[in-house]
């Protein structure tokens, strides 16, 4: 018998189901695989007076009760009319009940048969927009909608036929192509969307991030690591048009479920080259998905999607190690030399940009946590003394390496240590401080240990990377090593 709105009334009590032993044994002796189809009514009673009574049953005549009263359920929620319209959504908050009430194991048995008699569940009555609406209004709870969400999760971790991957109908010119229904959810495996329709995937994807996020539990937390994986060699690696949402979908779940150092390790997979192609994706995933202000839903899920390169910035900036150096270096080379990651701070449109830009804060503070506590690596690339000619300056003269680095450092420095709006200019003023000291005292060294073998030698000449406004009015020199022409950073503070 179905009950609305509570879920089904699965377990009877003993005086619904009799407690003599001789009625337990006649029950017991009827469960096995055989009886799959009988009624799962009764024969869940069975499970009640087991854990009610210490009887044991089999795993066989366990799972055969559980097959046999989830399809069963599955099929009596089906019956209940779902008008997407309608005030009280009955088949789901029929569905939460039921599967909130009666365990994971259940709950998941339950998806699965769902998802099996109705394949577009996910698309109509059972889809996150509807489950996060419901949620928002108080028609099913919190801890029900993250039940959902991990039987749903258990199931595509299982591999349920309805959520695999397979060869799917694209559009109306027989287009095909390999695909998940979550795939199709979140049209990434549309070949081309129009531009419009950026809106309304960003809507999907902010409720599905929103959705599968409500659960912190193992299922869900494999599902991000598995999902995130599946979008970026899905989607990502191929460069096609759905690259840049693809890209900051699979982000967002990595960062959800992987610690700084998995992060690192699974992008130093990838050569450089391959790593530049895919910061450039992050970089433009923020624009693809302009979140809509005005929602046809009254209750808006939160807005999980953020910044996704942000998000990967800060795990390199967490992670330690000679990988995380790595990215860190050229995740900063990056942002200081491409006008297209949209923190550049020159030019009089410095208010209009923050103002129209929607990463800019996100941006500057993840590239300051990148800064502050990779800095020592970064310095040594950027005062590293390179003398090798890598193009032309406006003026017609040869450009030298080192000159290109000074540069950077010198927009870094820009876009950090000076900028107010980097909450680590502080920190990392006082690293770079430090990190002067010593190079000064390794050169002190250096040309002592010079001095008592040879003749003192020349000393290079510096790189003049001019004034800035910074410290308390001091001047901090850093001389250069053999190796390396630091030249004057010449940091200073003025009254002006």
């Amino acid at each position: 018998m179905v009950k609305a709105v509570t879920g089904f009334t699965l377990f009877q009590t003993d005086a619904d189901a009799g407690t003599n032993s001789a009625a337990h044994s006649s029950q017991l002796s009827q469960v096995s695989p055989a009886f799959q189809n009988s009624d799962p009514s009764s024969l869940l009673k069975v499970l009640e007076h087991r854990q009610s009574n210490n009887i044991k049953i089999s795993a066989e005549q366990k799972e055969a009760l559980l097959e046999a009263t989830a399809k069963f359920e599955a099929s009596e929620i089906l019956k209940l009319k779902e008008d997407l319209n309608q005030e009280q959504p009955v088949r789901l908050q029929t569905f939460a009940g039921s599967v909130s009430k009666h365990g994971a194991e259940y709950g998941k048995r339950l998806m699965g048969e769902m998802l099996a008699q109705d394949p577009r569940a996910l698309e109509t009555w059972l889809n996150p927009i509807s489950i996060n609406q419901a949620t928002a209004e108080g028609q099913i709870t919190s801890s029900q909608r993250a039940q959902i969400a991990e039987s749903f999760a258990a199931n595509y971790n299982a591999g349920h036929p309805t959520l695999a991957v397979q060869e799917v109908p694209l559009d109306s010119q027989s287009k095909k192509a390999k695909a998940s229904s979550v795939d199709l959810y979140l049209s990434l495996a549309h070949v081309q969307l129009p531009q419009a329709w950026y809106r309304t995937q960003a809507t999907k994807t902010n409720h599905f991030l929103s959705f599968i996020n409500s659960s912190q539990g193992p299922e869900a937390n494999q599902f991000k690591k598995d999902y995130s994986r599946h979008v970026f060699k899905s989607y990502v690696e191929s460069n096609g048009p759905s690259a840049a949402a693809a890209s900051g979908i699979s982000m967002h779940l990595m960062a959800e479920s992987n610690s700084p150092t998995e992060v690192v390790e699974f992008f130093s997979q990838y050569s450089p080259g391959e790593r530049s192609r895919i910061f450039d994706h992050m970089a433009a995933s923020a624009f693809r998905f302009p979140i809509a202000e005005q929602s046809r839903y009254p209750h808006e899920a939160p807005k999980e999607f953020k910044d996704s390169f942000s998000l990967f910035m800060s795990s390199v900036a967490k992670a330690k190690g000679p990988q995380a150096e790595q990215l860190a270096l050229e995740l900063t080379d990056k942002f200081i030399e491409k006008e297209q990651y949209d923190i550049d701070l020159s030019g009089s449109s410095t208010e209009k940009l923050k103002k129209e830009n929607p990463v800019y804060f996100e941006r500057v503070r993840a590239l300051g946590e990148v800064f502050k506590n990779h800095t020592k690596p970064i310095l040594d690339k950027y005062t590293d003394y390179d003398s090798d000619i890598v193009g032309r300056m406006q003026s017609g003269f040869p450009e030298k390496q080192f000159q290109v680095d000074t540069k950077k450092l010198a927009n870094l420095f820009r876009l950090t240590l000076f900028n107010p709006d980097c909450p680590q200019a502080n920190t990392i003023r006082q690293n770079v401080l430090d990190y002067s000291e010593d190079l000064k005292t390794e050169i002190n060294q250096r040309e002592e240990q010079i001095a008592s073998e040879v003749a003192q030698p020349e000393k290079p000449k510096g790189v003049d990377m001019g004034n800035f406004q910074m410290g308390s009015g001091e001047m901090l020199t850093l001389p250069a090593p053999r190796i390396r022409n630091a030249g004057n950073l010449g940091m200073r503070k003025t009254n002006e």
